[in-house]
């Protein structure tokens, strides 16, 4: 394929497919080019850095919010093709003996209704079938929202006596083949975007 010797396509080709790059792509494809493409990796927000902390220490500390439900597994690696393509997810927490896994979130603005069409779920529900084997219907999946607000200094913290909010959400293997159809779509998205920047560049 002529289009694999451009160096690079062939560096988006050796690295496994993310959600956070898909995500990335959706919302601004300049700015995916320049993180994914060129390496230009921009400064981490406030809430972004937040969010990362409280996964962590979820993962680490029993005492830290002992009401948010937990898993047997935290950041449960898969790293499987679809069809072609390589791709990778990172389960927040996983039960597969109980075929249970949940997300967390933090943030001001989780509904039921976004979490049951957050594709990173149907992505990591794919991936699970793709491994496992295990159908979508047969899965305990929930999305855990940690609402936070941004405090006058500036910082993110957590809302004055914050609950988790747990949405339960139902996948099925329609939403897994709608998924697999919608990533082929968007890989070549990818690389034909990749291309016209180097067309760009070179005219």
């Amino acid at each position: 394929m002529k289009n694999k010797q451009d160096p690079r396509i062939e560096k988006f080709l050796k690295r496994p497919l993310s959600w956070s790059s898909i995500n990335s792509f959706r919302y601004d494809p300049e700015e995916w080019y320049e993180k994914y493409i060129n390496g230009k990796r921009g400064r981490d927000t406030g809430p972004l850095v937040f969010g990362k902390n409280v996964g962590e220490r979820l993962a680490s500390e029993q005492d830290f919010l002992p009401e948010v439900p937990r898993l047997k597994e935290y950041e449960h690696e898969l790293h499987v093709k679809i069809g072609k393509i390589d791709c990778i997810g990172f389960l927040d927490n996983f039960d597969l003996d109980n075929r249970a896994f949940s997300e967390f979130k933090t943030g001001r603005k989780w509904t039921q209704d976004k979490a049951n069409k957050h594709g990173q779920i149907d992505m990591y529900c794919c991936l699970i079938y793709l491994k496992y084997g295990i159908k979508p219907e047969d899965l305990k999946i929930s999305l855990i929202w940690l609402p936070t607000e941004e405090q006058q200094d500036f910082r993110t913290d957590f809302v004055k006596d914050m609950k988790p909010v747990i949405f339960p959400i139902k996948k099925t293997m329609r939403d897994i083949l709608s998924f697999m159809a919608e990533i082929q779509i968007i890989h070549v998205q990818m690389q034909e975007f990749i291309l016209s920047k180097t067309v760009d560049k070179v005219s």
